[in-house]
């Protein structure tokens, strides 16, 4: 048969021919034109697409059997059979090949670390440690993964083992806290590293595996201690009676651990007491209990032993207060019981606000409390009858009218039926009449040194009581309503309001029994100036200008001014003075804060008239608000303005909260502009901030801040802006 005269000469003619040499059966030369290279592309991309079924093996296709030598050059697997594999990491699926690309990789002695650019920064430190012991110490190869956001994941592909794994490390000696790792841990890999580095027992830490892979799907878990490991596979693990022994672990590579059984020919104390770790948990060379304390006493400075006996004693403290509690309902002497009053006192001196308050919970106290006051005496209110306090309460008047009022005695607030003002016991010269007595419908203890009670005709009485008074109510130590639906820290409560006594009172403003009782627009600047001098701890003036502003507003702005000065931190510099009473440059001013930036940080906030246009269930012009704030909404929109201005320079700190913020900022604006454009009248309403605060970000940030702490619903964006304060600025 002649030869095709495409072929090359030398092909063609004599020995050297390649076809000649092939028919001889001998290896063609690689010089020809003709000469291939390589296979084709496209069937390098269908090794490629079809890299898991290679990798399992079986039934191939012929063509992949016969040139199994440049399939796996095409997939790596020359040198490494496991780097076809393919490894899902959150929603994202790597081949094991294209993910190492990817990696930089560890300097090791032994093994291989791969580390991969995404892997999270805050973990990265604590996982190198465990990598680098997986590969220095039994030399594995080992991927630290990628972190996706918002998706539980593996901290680590183990390429030797061909597992996912995640990484524990324990520090707090409890069951439950080695439960919530490996609780954790089943959520993002099947095989589990558990390091141990805590005074835990095994028997503890034994009893966490055994009860939390009964109830997680965990396949198994290496227990690290020290530079020694334990593997057990969930089936030991579950077993009854499981238990872990020093003869469990091993530090190099050849001993493997079988779990609760070793490979036969395997010494398995030669590891187990090698380690000091190890010898510490299992209680090799353990230190007596007396050898022990004499070490951690050695140890404790003046500040130490101090704080330990402070905790000594407010420990005690709250226990003997919580006891007389119990028994008698109140803090005060009684026959029979451990405590005077003078003692009382003592032992609740001791105390911080929360444990003060943990006093009230667990003695199952019933009554009122005074938000408006410190919590530094324990005042606390307790119920009583009308012959009672109109008793005491005319003995007093009695008393003054003779000329015998002491300082040292009780003094009363009370209100009339159908009244549009409250009385103060120490304002009158006489005792009440008896059409006066009839009238009234709420008796309450100002203040003064003992018999802290009230009564309260009826459950609409009680709410403007507790309004007036600014009163908490409690129940078995529970709270039950509170005058402003929030407890003593400014936290919202189940059981807001009584009924719907004090949402249905319709007062214009909240005057707090501080202000209430003053008579003069001076008075209000002087206790004003005290009050904000006492909670942020410099000096603040206060001018009133009686004849721009009402006492009645002007009292409702102090109020608010005093109250949120108590919850906030005015973290950039401080507030000098405020003005209550001003004539605003443009008509539609009601309130603002000013400073100069160039001269100082110190900011003068101004108010004037009430806002009338707020709603509590839609937000138009502006944000929400319920009827009874309106008054003091402008003066805790400008607070808004005071906690942060937007400056040119930013301090570092305050960085991230305007990031923040102006996030939020963004999405609301995005989504406002969305739903007019879908005309979804109904939708913007839910979310709208209102005009005023929809175009720039400091008006927004204000209004959001105002509708959050006026309003019983706030929305959306008000709701994220509140929390986000409270997170940056709140005490």
């Amino acid at each position: 048969m002649p030869l095709p005269s495409h072929l090359h000469p030398q092909d063609r003619e004599g020995d050297g021919g390649r076809h000649t040499r092939i028919l001889d059966g001998k290896a063609p030369t690689k010089d020809s034109v003709n000469a291939v290279e390589g296979v084709p592309a496209a069937f390098s991309d269908w090794v490629e697409a079809h890299s898991d079924r290679i990798v399992q093996g079986g039934n191939l296709p012929y063509f992949l059997r016969d040139n199994k030598r440049r399939v796996d050059a095409i997939l790596g697997m020359s040198d490494n059979p496991n780097v076809a594999i393919k490894v899902k990491v959150g929603d994202k699926e790597y081949t094991l090949k294209g993910l190492i690309a990817e990696c930089r990789v560890e300097p090791t002695e032994n093994g291989k670390i791969y580390v991969h650019p995404d892997h999270g920064k805050t973990e990265l430190q604590e996982n190198l440690e465990f990598a680098r012991w997986r590969a220095e110490q039994f030399g594995e190869e080992v991927v630290l993964l990628p972190n996706p956001h918002g998706v539980k994941s593996a901290d680590s592909y183990n390429i030797t083992r061909g597992v996912l794994e995640e990484y524990k490390r324990g520090h707090t000696a409890s069951v439950n806290a080695i439960d919530r790792l490996l609780r954790d841990g089943a959520k993002q890999a099947d095989c589990v590293i558990l390091e141990i580095d805590c005074d835990v027992s095994p028997g503890m830490v034994a009893d966490a595996m055994n009860s939390r892979l009964k109830r997680a799907g965990i396949k198994e878990v290496r227990l690290k201690i020290g530079n020694a490991e334990a593997v057990y596979t969930r089936d030991v693990i579950i077993r009854d009676g499981f238990k872990i022994k020093p003869e469990d672990f091993h530090n190099v590579s050849a001993f493997r651990s079988r779990g609760s059984s070793l490979e036969k020919g395997v010494e398995p104390g030669i590891v187990a007491n090698a380690d000091a770790k190890l010898s510490k948990l299992f209680g090799i060379n353990k230190k007596t209990p007396q050898e022990i304390a004499a070490e951690r006493h050695a140890k404790r400075t003046a500040a130490d032993v101090e704080r330990i006996q402070t905790d000594w004693n407010q420990s005690r403290s709250s226990n003997v207060l919580i006891e007389h509690l119990q028994k008698f309902g109140d803090l005060e002497g009684h026959y029979g019981g451990k405590l005077d009053e003078s003692s009382a006192y003592k032992h609740w001196e001791r105390l911080t606000t929360e444990q003060r308050l943990n006093v009230l919970a667990k003695g199952r106290f019933t009554g009122m409390l005074s938000s408006e006051e410190d919590l530094d005496f324990c005042n606390l209110y307790l119920k009583s009858d009308k012959e009672v306090m109109t008793g005491i309460l005319q003995e007093k008047l009695e008393n003054v009218r003779y000329g015998y009022n002491m300082e040292d005695e009780n003094h009363y607030v009370f209100h009339f039926k159908n009244g549009k003002k409250i009385f103060f016991s120490e304002d009158l010269d006489k005792p009440l009449s008896k059409r006066d007595l009839e009238r009234l419908d709420w008796v309450s203890a100002n203040s003064g040194l003992s018999n802290y009670r009230y009564w309260c005709v009826d459950e609409k009485a009680k709410a403007d009581m507790m309004q007036q008074m600014g009163f908490i109510e409690y129940r078995n130590g529970r709270i039950v309503a509170s005058w402003n639906g929030k407890d003593y820290l400014g936290n919202e409560i189940e059981d807001k309001y009584i009924g719907q006594g004090i949402i249905e009172k319709g007062k214009d403003y909240i005057i707090s029994k501080r202000f209430a009782r003053l008579n003069t627009h001076d008075e209000v600047a002087t206790t004003l100036s005290e009050l904000l001098g006492k909670r942020l701890e410099y000096e603040v003036e206060v001018d009133v200008n009686k004849d721009l502003i009402d006492l009645a507003t002007a009292k409702g702005y102090a109020t608010e001014l005093e109250r949120l000065s108590r919850q906030y931190m005015l973290k950039q510099g401080s507030l000098s003075k405020v003005v209550l009473g001003y004539t605003p440059s443009e008509p539609m001013e009601f309130g603002s804060v000013f400073y100069n930036p160039k001269e100082s940080t110190k900011k003068t906030l101004s108010l004037r008239k009430a806002l009338e246009e707020r709603f509590p269930d839609k937000a138009i012009n502006s944000s929400r608000c319920e009827r009874k704030h309106i008054t003091r909404s402008i003066a805790t929109h400008e607070f808004g303005h005071l906690l942060y201005q937007f400056r040119e320079e930013v301090p570092k700190q305050n960085i991230l909260f305007e990031s923040e913020l102006q996030r939020i900022f963004y999405e609301y604006r995005q989504n406002v502009k969305a739903l007019i454009k879908e005309d979804n009248m109904e939708g913007l309403a839910k979310i709208f901030i209102g005009k005023y605060g929809n175009d720039r970000l400091s008006e927004f940030m204000a209004e959001a801040f105002q509708e959050y702490k006026n309003c019983r619903h706030p929305s959306k964006y008000a709701l994220e802006i509140g929390k986000l304060i409270d997170t940056w600025y709140k005490k």
